[in-house]
Formats: structure tokens, C-alpha cells, sequence
């Protein structure tokens, strides 16, 4: 899947979040929109910041939506300013991560965080021996995808299984 409808799978997603945000009763996760697309600007002092070329992908992701909280439960999707401000950075010394790396070969410095929760483990990473390969990892590899867009379009399946079960809590 290289091909993506970035406005409408981000509407999409955006859908399912109010969904859940309606099912949420408790209101326990996150709900917001995702933030303005970035400019050129923006992505090219990104790519100071950690000192690499974004991927592709995620690049391209950046330029609809630039960043997301709560993109997927309670973890963010990172834009720019998080790149910039260097969040990400001390997760990739998570014992997690340095076992992910090691066990499959990759420099831990060239892991760029993409999305990480406040709350849990859940951490979005690409590696630049895997330029456009994410992976998600929760105190071990949960998933990993060949694109920045499947992953997306693999959460907005996850998101549709959380607003699911939440249905099926409200019945």
C-alpha cells in the first residue's frame, strides 16, 4: 500500500475518534483532532533537529496533519515541534527499544521515535537501516508495517476495535 488518501483517512480517523469519544463515558482517552499541516519550514527544521532526512511517509503524513494526540488510544502521533523539542529522544533508551535494536541488528541511534504515550509503554518507532518501516513496541514488538501509511491505516482499524468494544460496553 504506497498509495493514500491522506485527507480522507484522516477524516476517517477523525470519525471513529468522535465515535469513541461519544462511547467514552468515563471520558479515560484522549480525544482531539489532529494538529495543522506543516509547512516546508516546519519539516526542514525537523530534519535539523535529528539531524536525518524524515521518511518519506511520515513526511508526507506531516504535511496533512502535523501530529496527533491521542492518535491511537493514549499515545501520540509526533509532528514537528515534538521532533524539534526532542521528544522521542529519551525513549529510545527504553530497555524495550535497546533489546528491539539489538535483537534485530539496528544502531540505536538511528531510531527516530515517531509517537510515544504519556501513560504507557506504547511507543511508534522508524529506523533508518528500515527507512520506511514502523514498528510499534510495547516492552516488546507489538506490529510492524512497511509504510508509514499501512501502520496508518492500521490504526484507524485499531481505533475502529476500541469504539467497537466500547459499543458493545454501552449495550
Amino acid at each position: 500500500m504506497n498509495a493514500i488518501n491522506w485527507k480522507s483517512e484522516i477524516v476517517r480517523l477523525a470519525m471513529i475518534k468522535q465515535s469513541i469519544a461519544n462511547l467514552d463515558k468515563k471520558k479515560a482517552l484522549l480525544w482531539a483532532l489532529p494538529n495543522l499541516a506543516a509547512c516546508e519550514d516546519d519539516l526542514l527544521a525537523a530534519e535539523r533537529a535529528v539531524a536525518r532526512r524524515l521518511p518519506a511517509g511520515y513526511r508526507e503524513f506531516l504535511r496533512f496533519a502535523n501530529g496527533w494526540r491521542g492518535f491511537c488510544v493514549l499515545t501520540d502521533l509526533f509532528g514537528t515541534k515534538d521532533l524539534i523539542e526532542g521528544k522521542g529522544a529519551e525513549a529510545r533508551s527504553r530497555p524495550d527499544v535497546v533489546e528491539f535494536c539489538k535483537d534485530n541488528g539496528l544502531e540505536q541511534s538511528g531510531c527516530l521515535v515517531v509517537g510515544d504515550s504519556p501513560n504507557d509503554l506504547n511507543l511508534f518507532a522508524m529506523f533508518s537501516e528500515w527507512p520506511e518501516t514502523v514498528v510499534w513496541i510495547c516492552g516488546e514488538e507489538v506490529d510492524r508495517y512497511n509504510t508509514f501509511a499501512e501502520f496508518f491505516i492500521a490504526m484507524i482499524a485499531y481505533n475502529e476495535q476500541v469504539a467497537a468494544r466500547l459499543a458493545n460496553q454501552a449495550n
